[in-house]
Formats: structure tokens, C-alpha cells, sequence
């Protein structure tokens, strides 16, 4: 719309007025500056235009915005003796039934908005389907906001852990190298801890039923304080098991300087159970070494099992501690530690 164009625009009462645009002030959004019939100046968005004429009007050069009018949507300033003779000029011009065509559509829309269905519903149900809608959409908002900020928090979580990757050397460049691929291919509490104890070449010499109990030491908590075991395992498993102890205080204060809480598990208490069972002992024989209940002990050598069928699927160890690996799971795999009957 250009200086001088007649328009029909909606006023801050939402009342249809004829008007000539002034000037437009290029703010954002920009703004229109009106002077309507009645000798008003006005400050409207392009929304509130709601004709625009074929007819202009010219406008004297010097007829510029009042400078006090305020730079606001809706704002309002009174003409004065010369802005009364152009708003006269805007009757004058504008002889068309607008106006009457504009309050028949008002009209028909309201008569439109009366029929809608909506105005069956009973006032209070509507309101409790509001109330219902504004609660769910108020919880919505609570659990955006709560997995937006679990989510900050898991990738804080990540990045520790990738920094004690980094800094035991299983990633270069952010990928797995050797090693790494190594903690990848096995599961457990913590497979960091796990492919450092199998890599350090501690338990590279230990027979299959030794192997077992260094596993077992590996994957087992401290048992309960009155828990009591007759037998331990053999000096070669205690001296691997020693050996471990640096590399897993090297772990450890890895993690604790990234406050990363990751179990590194080293319990040679029950390792003398696991080694008598790989070493063919029968069941009756094995409960009578221990006050641990059977469903206690069936789950601690199924714990150790279980990291010994991983061993030999494990890339990049030495050849010596697969095959005993798999020979000391032969070996464990017997009722009632078999889930297979």
C-alpha cells in the first residue's frame, strides 16, 4: 500500500473505519500510520487493514506523522484543523456500501458462530474438558522438561566415560582401537575392568579350573559378612589375582576423577568354590565346603560361566587363555550349574 491509499481498517475498539495511509514505519513488524474520517491518527499492523481502494488520495508533501503520536500498535493521536480538511476528503472520496456490506458479514458470521454445535455442549462439561485439557497439557510441559534434563544428564554421564576410555587408552581418535574392541565384545558390571584384567597377561598361565576361580574373582561381590568358605584357591590364582590389584587401583582412580562409579570387582573369598567345582567335585561335596545357600552358589558359577563362554569370542587374546577358557566352561557346564536340561 503507497502513501495516499484509502483504506477500510479496524480500529483498537475493533470498529471499521475508512482511513488514508500516511506513512509506514519500517519496524518489526512494521507499522501503518493512519488518519481516519474522524480526524484520528493511528499506528495499526498490515492485519488490521481490512479494504484497500482503488481509489488514492493526494496528499499534501507536508502533511507528516504527528510527533506526538506514540510508535505503538494501537496507539491514538487527535488531528488537528488541518488533518480535518484530508479526513473530509475521505468521506467525500469514499461513497461506496462498504460499510453496510462489511456489518452484513459480521452479522452473518455471529449468526454463523450462534449455530456452531459447540453452543449445545452444557457450560459446565465444556469446562471440565478444559480443566482436563490445561492438566494434560501442564504435565506434558513437566515431562518435556524432565527428559530434557535426564537427558543433559546421561550425556554428562557419556562423556565421563568416554574421557576414562580415553585415558586407559581403549579409543583413538573417539573410536575402539585393539582394546578397545576387546571391552566392546564383552558384558559385564564393568567391561573396561574386565578387558584390562584379561589383557594384563595375569591369567595367561593358570590352568582351566584355576581360570575359573580368577573369573569368578573378577565377577563376584563381597559375599554377606557371616558367609564362611573351608577352601581357598590355589597360590597360582591368589598370585594372578594380587597382580591385578595395580591395574584395577589404576581404574579406580581413573573413574574417581571423572566421578564415574562403575563397579571393579576383585573378590577372591569365594574364587576356592568355583576352582573345586571346575575341578570335578560333585554338588553334595562343593555345599558341604560353604554355609551359602544352593541358589547362592548356583548363581555365582553361573555368574563365572558366563564370562568364560565370552573369553573365547573375545578378538585380540592370546590363544592360551581361550582354549582354557573354553575347556574350564566345559568343565562348569554340569547339572545343577547347566541351564541346558
Amino acid at each position: 500500500v503507497e502513501r495516499g491509499g484509502l483504506l477500510t481498517v479496524q480500529d483498537p475498539d475493533q470498529r471499521p473505519y475508512p482511513a488514508v495511509l500516511v506513512e509506514q514505519i519500517p519496524f518489526q513488524p512494521p507499522l501503518l500510520v493512519v488518519l481516519t474520517q474522524d480526524n484520528r491518527w493511528l499506528i495499526l499492523e498490515s492485519r488490521q487493514i481490512l479494504t484497500r481502494h482503488p481509489q488514492d488520495l493526494p496528499l499534501p508533501l507536508d502533511l507528516i506523522t504527528p510527533s506526538g503520536l506514540m510508535m505503538d500498535i494501537g496507539a491514538s493521536f487527535a488531528g488537528d484543523s488541518r488533518s480535518a480538511t484530508i479526513a473530509a476528503s475521505i468521506r467525500i472520496v469514499n461513497t461506496s456500501s462498504e460499510f453496510q456490506n462489511y456489518e452484513r458479514e459480521v452479522q452473518a458470521l455471529e449468526q454463523e458462530l450462534e449455530a456452531h454445535p459447540a453452543h449445545d455442549i452444557h457450560r459446565k462439561s465444556w469446562e471440565k474438558h478444559f480443566e482436563r485439557v490445561n492438566k494434560i497439557e501442564r504435565r506434558l510441559e513437566q515431562l518435556t522438561a524432565q527428559f530434557a534434563a535426564q537427558g543433559e544428564h546421561y550425556w554428562a554421564e557419556f562423556l565421563k566415560l568416554v574421557t576414562v576410555l580415553e585415558q586407559m587408552d581403549f579409543l583413538e581418535n573417539h573410536r575402539p582401537n585393539s582394546k578397545g574392541n576387546i571391552a566392546a565384545a564383552l558384558r559385564g558390571d564393568n567391561e573396561l575392568w574386565l578387558g584390562l584384567a584379561l589383557i594384563s597377561g595375569e591369567l595367561d598361565e593358570l590352568s582351566p579350573a584355576q581360570l575359573a576361580a580368577a573369573c569368578c574373582a573378577l565377577v563376584s561381590e563381597p559375599p554377606r559378612p557371616h558367609t564362611w568358605v573351608t577352601t581357598l584357591p590355589s597360590p597360582a590364582v591368589e598370585t594372578s589375582t594380587e597382580g591385578l590389584r595395580h591395574v584395577r587401583r589404576d581404574l579406580m582412580k581413573c573413574q574417581r576423577r571423572q566421578e564415574v562409579f562403575t563397579p571393579c570387582w576383585l573378590e577372591i573369598k569365594l574364587a576356592g568354590l568355583v576352582e573345586q567345582w571346575a575341578s570335578g567335585v560333585s554338588w553334595d561335596e562343593l555345599g558341604r565346603l560353604t554355609n551359602l545357600d544352593e541358589g547362592d552358589l548356583v548363581r555365582l558359577l553361573r555368574r563365572t560361566l558366563d564370562l568364560l563362554r565370552q573369553i573365547p569370542y573375545t578378538p585380540g587374546l592370546p590363544r592360551s587363555l581361550t582354549q582354557n577358557a573354553a575347556l574350564a566352561q566345559q568343565l562348569m557346564d554340569r547339572f545343577p550349574v547347566s541351564e541346558v536340561i
